[in-house]
């Protein structure tokens, strides 16, 4: 007697279904379209405010004396932070965008990294505990 196989089994139909609703679910909440708009940059170490830009006034807070500021264009701010260590950190203006440029660390993730430009996006720079971050609607 030769046995039938089907297709699908019911367990299958609903895995399919429960992997589907949970793609659905994180597009909602993770939306890449969504409609919020980069207005502010924050550099932390150890959870303190080292720096912070604002896009929407063109503004940047030096809060850390070891936050030295290079140059500035039209289009970008430069920044270094130096403490023994030292990352550049090039806020692009225009773009509401941010990139670390150079670091000495031994991984450049942060490097790496490249640009970011999407609310709640960061580099880290582990071995000198640096978060940059991207943020909407704050001051």
């Amino acid at each position: 007697m030769e046995k039938t196989y089907k297709a699908f089994k019911f367990s299958d139909i609903f895995l399919y279904a429960f992997i589907a609703l949970l793609g659905f679910l994180l597009f909602i909440f993770i939306n890449p379209f969504s409609g919020e708009k980069v207005s502010l940059l924050t550099c932390e170490e150890n959870g303190k405010t080292l720096f912070s830009y604002d896009y929407t006034l063109n503004k940047l807070n030096l809060k850390d004396g070891r936050i030295v500021f290079l140059s500035e264009t039209e289009s970008e701010i430069s920044v270094k932070y130096f403490d023994g260590c030292y990352n550049e950190i090039v806020i692009l203006k225009k773009e509401s965008a941010v990139y670390v440029k150079s670091a000495d660390c031994p991984t450049q993730v942060c490097v790496n990294t490249g640009k970011i430009n999407k609310v709640n996006s960061v580099i880290v720079c582990a071995p000198h505990n640096l978060v940059l971050t991207l943020r909407a609607g704050e001051r």
